[in-house]
């Protein structure tokens, strides 16, 4: 059945009306945060220093895997840290994240970061992550009779490969977030999401 009633926030978006969450004005002595990202696919972090990040005037806190309460999220499994502890398993895992009073001091803070990885085997397809059992989630099955006898007293078998090529989302707005400090250690955030339940979780694990 056709409808003529519009999408209600269409308006704003065709129009360049809408707030985004970079939109939102600073307030007084918030601060500009970044993550330092891996640069390799699969590596140990064998040092990390971001002594020298501290120093750089503006920076106010460099933020590692040591100082989250929690670290592991995933939106069924639990399976990927918040930030990489002792090993990087893809390019672009955030490693550590830096906030600073400017976007200069930022950008020097991030360049400061002294990090040293040790290259490990990547998992690059499919039949690779079989052979290494590098699997999302525990293995699970659903069992009925005994499926090997039956198949062997089977009149006709197939075998073959099935590869089913996935696709990304590709996101138009920038993602971004804010978060505001509260009383009694509450945090009140604002984030580009379409999960703001997961996002609550995600937030209040990671600060314990």
């Amino acid at each position: 059945m056709k409808t003529n009633t519009p999408h209600d926030s269409a308006h704003t978006h065709v129009t360049g009306a809408s707030e985004y969450v970079d939109d939102r004005p600073m307030l007084p002595g918030e601060l500009f945060v970044g993550c330092y990202y891996s640069k390799v696919a699969h590596g140990k972090i064998t040092r990390l220093n971001t002594k020298k990040a501290m120093a750089i005037p503006g920076v106010r806190a460099v933020v590692t895997a040591d100082d989250v309460s929690h670290n592991a999220w995933g939106p069924i499994f639990q399976d990927q840290p918040i930030i990489a502890a002792g090993v990087v398993r893809f390019a672009g895992e955030v490693i550590a994240v830096v906030g600073a009073t400017s976007m200069e001091a930022l950008r020097q803070g991030l360049a400061a970061i002294e990090c040293d990885l040790a290259p490990l085997p990547r998992v690059m397809t499919i039949r690779q992550a079989i052979d290494a059992r590098s699997f999302i989630g525990d293995e699970r099955f659903i069992r009925r009779g005994n499926a090997g006898e039956a198949i062997q007293k089977s009149a006709h078998k197939l075998k073959g490969t099935l590869r089913i090529k996935g696709a990304d989302h590709f996101y138009l707005e920038n993602q971004s977030c804010v978060a505001y400090p509260r009383e009694a250690g509450q945090m009140e955030v604002h984030s580009s999401t379409q999960h703001p339940t997961e996002t609550q979780h995600v937030v209040a694990e990671a600060l314990g």
